[in-house]
């Protein structure tokens, strides 16, 4: 998928539950993991260019066995707390029905959503004891 980009967060739900491909060959010496917090050294990240320009790193394709066993030991992983579980929390309102921002009278309305457009406040014209508008200065 030409579209796909690494995640290295959800990199098991995210790359090898959705596309079952993996990275093989990973340098042993550099955690699997976002580069910018696995390695400080230029040396480390021109190796990991090099092995990936010459194909010693490359992505590889599961078949139905191969990821029936990963995905059996990633679980195992999950379960011993090796491995943290990525999936959100719940949500604390879980379960109880949530008004939308259109259903709030416009006294709860919070203003996030819509903008809300007042035109300005009419100024009353100023009427003498006979009840004519009165002139100013330029005799309008």
């Amino acid at each position: 998928d030409p579209t796909a980009s690494m995640q290295w967060a959800l990199y098991w739900c995210n790359i090898v539950q959705c596309f079952w491909v993996m990275v093989t060959n990973w340098p042993e010496n550099i955690l699997f993991e976002n580069l910018s917090k696995a390695s400080n050294t230029m040396s480390d990240l021109e190796l990991l260019l090099h092995r990936w320009k010459t194909g010693k790193i490359y992505w590889k394709a599961l078949d139905d066995e191969e990821f029936v066993r990963l995905n059996q030991e990633q679980l195992e992983k999950i379960d011993q707390g090796e491995v943290s579980d990525p999936r959100r929390h719940t949500r604390s309102d879980k379960g109880k029905k949530r008004k939308r921002v259109a259903d709030l009278g416009p006294a709860q309305d919070t203003g996030c959503c819509r903008k809300v457009y007042r035109s300005a406040t009419p100024v009353p014209d100023e009427d003498n004891e006979d009840g004519q508008a009165e002139e100013d200065s330029n005799g309008r």
